[in-house]
């Protein structure tokens, strides 16, 4: 029996589809290495720039708060000063007078200082004055003569002879003469004390001279709160009574005339 050969046909391989078919594509050329001599020129360079300063900022300065200047406080009024003082007064006019000049500011009529001072001293003669002369002339007993009556004397003051204080006329009377001091309000005069121990004294005629040293030293005593103190011995003028008063003087309105 013959025998069958079976020859086997080599396999085939299948065929690809399109879908699987990759045409590999070659890298893009690298561009041409450019001559040295295309490369632009460099720049001809001058000296070297100087370095920049650096900028300082300054660090912030703490700068103290500047507080509001002060509110000036409000003085009291004159006649407030007065009665806060333990004077008392009332408020007056002078009325017209024969010369324009005789005119008192704030014109006050004292009429003497309160007990409840302390100070109980009576102004018979209910002087008239500018608000400001009274202001110092109540300073002027209650500081100094008030004291030197007591250290002198040992006993207090409880009236004292002024004259009326304002008195619309020329300087010590003279025809022609300028104003008085007397004619503004500005002049108070002092021509008797009397004492709690009974005792009289009467400006010009000293008893003794205990009396006579007291006039000296209350009369220079004034010219620290007046502008003008005269008494006996300055002139004849002034023979009676210490007078006192705060017109100024001089070519600065402080000068003093202490006679």
């Amino acid at each position: 029996m013959a025998s069958t050969v079976f020859l086997h046909e080599p396999a085939r391989a299948s065929t690809p589809s399109r879908a699987d078919l990759t045409v590999p594509r070659p890298d893009p050329p690298l561009p041409v290495p450019r001559p040295h001599f295309f490369e632009p020129p460099k720049e001809e360079q001058g000296p070297p720039a100087p370095p920049k300063k650096p900028v300082v900022v300054p660090a912030p300065v703490n700068t103290p708060a500047v507080a509001p200047p002060p509110v000036a406080a409000i003085e009291p009024s004159c006649q407030a000063q007065l009665k806060a003082a333990g004077v008392i007064f009332e408020p007056t006019g002078v009325g017209p007078q024969p010369e324009p000049l005789c005119v008192v500011a704030d014109a006050v009529k004292l009429t003497g200082l309160d007990p409840a001072s302390g100070l109980p001293i009576d102004f018979p003669d209910r002087p008239t004055l500018a608000c400001a002369t009274a202001l110092v002339f109540t300073d002027y007993l209650r500081t100094l003569l008030v004291p030197l009556t007591r250290g002198v004397f040992g006993t207090a003051v409880t009236a004292i002879g002024t004259g009326p204080g304002f008195e619309c006329r020329t300087r010590d009377h003279i025809p022609g003469a300028k104003i008085s001091a007397h004619g503004q309000g500005l002049a108070v005069d002092i021509a008797d004390l009397a004492f709690a121990n009974g005792r009289h004294l009467a400006i010009g005629n000293p008893k003794d001279e205990t009396e006579r040293d007291f006039d000296r030293a209350a009369r220079a005593g004034g010219c620290g709160f007046f502008h003008t103190a005269l008494g006996p011995g300055a002139d004849s003028f002034h023979e009676t009574h210490w007078h006192f008063d705060l017109q100024p003087r001089g070519a600065k309105g402080n000068a003093k005339i202490c006679q």
